[in-house]
């Protein structure tokens, strides 16, 4: 994401993420869910980027975004229609960005608040996250982190026409939003 702000760690038994510096890999996904008409509809973006730091005297420092053009729901009209002017207007609001502010940790599952800012508007999100186990394969230089949240996303002006939304024909106003984070340390030895 484009910005960064510094959050509250949990105590270090408890630590969602390892001191150091850690990016964000490709293996990680963003998707989301909205229901409408009956069924839900299933997307994800396939390009994003972020960072998580765990620095000096525990400071964290979280931050990224996707790029909206890379909306992918598995039929390609509605995704052009996603990225025109009538829902994202990607062409002026290239990004989404998540900067968030601290991490409340409470048992295995963490809040994560933080500023979500989709076409210009900004608005407080909490993101609801747990560490998941490690996958085969991965060794101490990877954490895997499952969040979610909901937002209205009429609030963030994401919405179809209005005669569209008036008479139903669109989306519901809810999304929920669904990450799996799949982070790197910038420590991690060089692979041959």
């Amino acid at each position: 994401m484009s910005t960064s702000a510094t959050i509250s760690p949990p105590a270090a038994r408890d630590a969602l993420v390892p001191p150091g510096s850690w990016q964000v890999s490709e293996e990680s996904e963003i998707g989301f869910a909205v229901k409408g008409l009956g069924r839900t509809v299933k997307g994800r973006f396939g390009s994003f980027s972020g960072r998580v730091v765990h620095g000096t005297a525990d400071a964290v420092t979280a931050s990224g975004s996707v790029e909206v053009a890379s909306i992918d729901t598995g039929i390609g009209k509605r995704d052009d229609h996603l990225r025109s002017a009538d829902f994202f207007d990607a062409a002026n609001y290239p990004e989404i960005t998540f900067a968030s502010r601290r991490i409340i940790a409470d048992r295995d599952r963490y809040d994560i608040p933080g500023t979500l800012t989709i076409k210009g508007v900004s608005q407080d999100v909490s993101l609801i996250g747990r560490l998941l186990p490690p996958a085969p394969g991965d060794d101490i230089h990877t954490i895997r982190i499952a969040a979610e949240a909901t937002i209205n996303r009429h609030g963030f002006g994401v919405k179809a026409p209005e005669r569209v939304e008036l008479f139903g024909l669109a989306a519901g106003a809810r999304v929920k939003i669904r990450l799996l984070i799949v982070a790197v340390s910038d420590d991690r030895p060089a692979i041959d």
